[in-house]
């Protein structure tokens, strides 16, 4: 089997998250009038855009997110590129393809549970699709790197499952309160955007695992 360049599928994923990045932004729609309209009605018709650019904050960071641990996984664990991962980088990449369209779901019918059902499943199958991306990544000596610290291992699965599970109560509090699932999905992105942000879950968790798995290693 012809070997594949790793370079390539990496420099082939930040092209498509360019692209689904750019793309959010043009589902965001400039106000239009018949007329030259006044600063009030301007800035009320702004006002009924808010769903959208909550929405497309929300989808912005959620993807920066994903390209960071997924540009993290290629650098510091990636060696060699088989079949088998380039297929499942490219389930990754149509998970979050799918980001626009969710995330202009959300916008529009944001009153709609449905909606906020469809986006946060899309949110759960990215995160899915990239941990088992990793996971199949490191069960092959041939295709991770040696020196993989399995402190970061952990820290990462932290990262990578925090959206999704956020994501997944907001689908079960969709029922009784659409204001509290929009809060859980903004609460990840508030972790990481604020420096050392997720330091005390990492810790909490870090610690209740290392104690189950604190002799174990990547063999």
């Amino acid at each position: 089997m012809i070997p594949m360049n790793k370079n390539r599928l990496s420099t082939l994923t930040d092209s498509v998250f360019a692209i689904i990045m750019t793309l959010l932004v043009l589902e965001i729609k400039v106000p239009e009038f018949a007329y030259s309209p006044n600063n009030n009605e301007l800035a009320s018709a702004i006002i009924q855009l808010l769903p959208d650019i909550l929405s497309f904050f929300i989808s912005f960071v959620l993807l920066g997110t994903y390209w960071m641990a997924h540009h993290f996984i290629f650098n510091n664990y990636v060696k060699k590129v088989d079949r088998v991962l380039s297929y499942m980088n490219m389930v990754f990449l149509l998970m979050a393809s799918f980001i626009p369209f969710s995330s202009s779901l959300l916008g529009k019918y944001n009153d709609s549970d449905f909606a906020i059902t469809f986006y946060g499943f899309n949110i759960i199958m990215i995160g899915l699709s990239l941990y088992f991306l990793r996971d199949y990544l490191l069960s092959k000596k041939n295709l991770r790197c040696d020196d993989i610290d399995h402190r970061d291992v952990i820290h990462g699965t932290i990262r990578i499952f925090l959206p999704p599970t956020f994501a997944l109560m907001a689908i079960f509090i969709a029922n009784f309160s659409l204001s509290i699932s929009y809060i859980l999905f903004i609460i990840p992105f508030v972790f990481n955007i604020i420096p050392g942000g997720l330091k005390y879950i990492e810790s909490v968790l870090f610690n209740n695992v290392s104690t189950k798995q604190k002799n174990k290693k990547i063999v």
